[in-house]
């Protein structure tokens, strides 16, 4: 299929994932082993683990610094990230032995409904045409009474729901 036969979503999402497809060692660097940045990070989280999770779902997690940063943190609970990038998941393996890592698509969590009693991403949406149908997927694999915690630092890619 050729690229001007797509419609704008299908484009959006075909030119995300390439761009993104790519392990960005350098992004991970800097978020897991730069002080300030691992600091500002660790606020961050520190807010995502106020409700005492147990077991936690990433969805996008890329290299895979969330979780390695977490698991820094003390988070002992089961944590699992997917992302569409079988070489990022590949990366983060290496990086998170700890976590449960699977190549999936956000659009289509590969989990049964109330899996996890918290589920987040971080960066994710403004690379996603279709950003009510991840959260959707996120609140259905995510626990009655459990969290859905969206994390999103770009303030010039204005997301409207």
């Amino acid at each position: 299929m050729k690229m001007e036969d797509l419609n704008s979503q299908n484009k959006f999402d075909l030119l995300q994932k390439k761009h993104f497809q790519k392990v960005e060692e350098g992004q991970f660097r800097w978020l897991t082993g730069n002080p300030y940045i691992v600091e500002k990070e660790r606020q961050i989280l520190l807010e995502i683990l106020k409700e005492k999770p147990k077991k936690i779902l990433e969805v996008g997690c890329g290299e895979g610094a969330n979780l390695v940063n977490l698991w820094r943190m003390g988070f002992k609970g089961e944590m699992v990230g997917v992302d569409y990038s079988a070489t990022k998941i590949s990366f983060a393996k290496r990086q998170a032995p700890f976590a449960k890592l699977l190549e999936a698509n956000a659009y289509s969590l590969p989990f049964k409904k109330e899996q996890f009693d918290l589920v987040f991403c971080k960066s994710l949406l403004h690379h996603l045409s279709n950003r009510k149908r991840v959260l959707a997927e996120m609140a259905r694999v995510c626990q009655g009474g459990g969290k859905v915690v969206i994390v999103e630092g770009n303030g010039k890619n204005f997301i409207a729901l």
